[in-house]
This record gives C-alpha cells, structure tokens and sequence, in this order.
C-alpha cells in the first residue's frame, strides 16, 4: 500500500482550516460548526439567524435575521438597497458554507469509518492466507484495491473543501465591504 488511506482523510478533514490563516471552519465545544475570521470574529448560523461576534461578548454582536435584517447591538439598522444585497448575500455565503461543512463532516466520517473497515478486511485476508488459492501477494492486492476506494472518497471531499474555501474568501471580502460601507459596523473595532 502506496499511501495511508487514514492519512488520507485527515488531511481531507482538515483541508478546511489550512487554506488561509486568516479565515477557517471550526467546530464549537458544542460541535457545531462557525466561520472565524482574523482570529477573533466569529460567524454562527443558528436558527435560521446568522450572528457575528467576537470571543468576549461584552465586545457585542452582530444578527442577520431569516428577514435578512441587519441588527447591530440590539438596534436594527435602516439599510439602502445595495447594502440591503450586501447582508442578502453575506446571510447566504454564511449559511452555505456551514451546511457544506456539515456535510464534509458526515461524509468525512463515512470514508473514516471505511477506512477503518479496512483494517478488519485485512485481518480476515490475513486467515485467508491459510487457504493454498490466498497469499501475500492476494492480500496486498486487495487492500491497495480497498485503499484506492476510500482515496478517490477522500479527494472528492478536498475538492468540495476547496469549495467552501472560496465561499469563505468572498464572505470575508463581503464582510470588508460591509464594514466600508455601514456607519454602524465601521464602529466596532472588531468587525
């Protein structure tokens, strides 16, 4: 066997958080997944609502509600069109790529379980080899035919990391531009 199909999937799980250092999917305590940005924003989709904060609360918080209502510190904010398509399609980004990552993890956890599947097929290919019709040469073939499957599992999932990738690059540069361009988010320092 060429490469490690476990190996395999840990760099396919975590292809997320190595894009860009500034920018990544990272599971709560909770185990539910949030954007963070610049290392101290963070981007949760809960209930329909997408809410932007920091680690220290006291810092406040950001909602869009499922009205795509912008509401800053408990004060809904008056918007123009532009930046009423602007939160549209930040609340959109936010919440496609948390569901995408939802989805990368349950898949992610198939091929893992499938790999470890591999590791029982091979105990068993080991007592075939008793067989006279089963050695070596069987076994490794098998197995690296086994491996192969749960590889080409693994890429796809990268290929669907990278993805979501390129969602989070145009959210944190819709999330500049909001800043640039709303009076009530330009004056919060952490936004």
């Amino acid at each position: 066997m060429k490469i490690n199909p476990s190996f395999t999937v840990l760099l396919c799980l975590f292809a997320l958080g190595i894009h860009a250092e500034e920018r990544s999917i990272k599971m709560s305590s909770r185990l539910k997944p949030y954007i963070t940005f610049k290392q101290d924003t963070r981007i949760y989709v809960r209930n329909d609502i997408v809410i932007i904060r920091t680690d220290d609360l006291a810092d406040g918080k950001v909602i869009i509600n499922e009205n795509f209502d912008l509401i800053v510190n408990r004060e809904t904010i008056s918007l123009n069109k532009k930046q009423q398509k602007m939160v549209f399609e930040y609340y959109q980004l936010a919440d496609e790529a948390i569901e995408a990552a939802k989805n990368i993890g349950w898949e992610g956890a198939k091929v893992g379980a499938q790999g470890a599947a591999i590791g029982i097929k091979a105990v068993a290919g080991v007592f075939r080899m008793i067989l006279p019709d089963y050695g070596p040469d069987d076994l490794e073939r098998d197995m690296e035919y086994e491996a192969e499957k749960i590889e080409a599992k693994a890429a796809l999932l990268e290929e669907k990391a990278d993805i979501i990738d390129e969602k989070l690059e145009a959210l944190e540069v819709l999330h500049e531009e909001l800043k640039q361009d709303i009076d009530a988010l330009r004056q919060l320092e952490w936004f």
